[in-house]
């Protein structure tokens, strides 16, 4: 999406954070899309539309930072994540999970009275950042930058800049350790 968009991205992904790891520990969170899977019947519903259900990845600010950066090295980029717990589920949705303990505990409170708990629960938790920052929903935006010092157009393709700019002076050469060592001991020439 950084890829093709022209200045901003904006997703809505799960969040990994120790909350979310202890709750696919206690089985109240699943590692995989099977209630997806479950719902067809055992035979479609997930990766490829078939029976194999999606491995959900979990992101971070972080992660997202680093993704981004290897991808789009040339540009500065500027990203928000803004983690927050997201309780959106219907009676239907709560006794269908039974991969889980999610279903059980449906079945006895009741799935109404779980939904108005849950809900009860995502506000207070979304209230203190602390525990906002843990929750099982991650908010993205990603902006897309000027270009990064270092580098240069030429021909509308991105390159190193052989001259680096640098604001208490002139610009100067590129060199590095390794080129000098290079050039210095002959190799890479015929």
């Amino acid at each position: 999406m950084v890829r093709v968009a022209r200045r901003h991205v904006f997703f809505l992904e799960p969040n990994d954070s120790w909350a979310l790891r202890l709750l696919v520990r206690f089985n109240l969170s699943f590692p995989y899309e099977l209630a997806a899977v479950a719902a067809h019947e055992f035979v479609k519903g997930r990766m490829r539309n078939g029976p194999i259900p999606n491995f959900i990845y979990r992101w971070t600010g972080h992660e997202v930072e680093k993704c981004v950066a290897a991808y789009h090295p040339e540009r500065k980029i500027t990203i928000h994540a803004h983690p927050c717990w997201d309780f959106y589920v219907n009676e239907y949705e709560l006794l269908n999970r039974k991969e889980s303990r999610v279903a059980h505990v449906a079945e006895r409170v009741g799935p109404r009275n779980l939904i108005r708990f849950l809900h009860a629960a995502q506000t207070a938790l979304d209230w203190l950042a602390l525990l906002r920052a843990q929750g099982n929903k991650f908010f993205c935006a990603i902006s897309k930058g000027e270009l990064q010092p270092w580098i240069e157009t030429r021909d509308g393709q991105f390159y190193l800049r052989r001259e680096v700019k640098s604001s208490s002076g002139p610009a100067e050469p590129r060199t590095s350790k390794v080129a000098a060592r290079v050039a210095s001991t002959g190799v890479g020439e015929n």
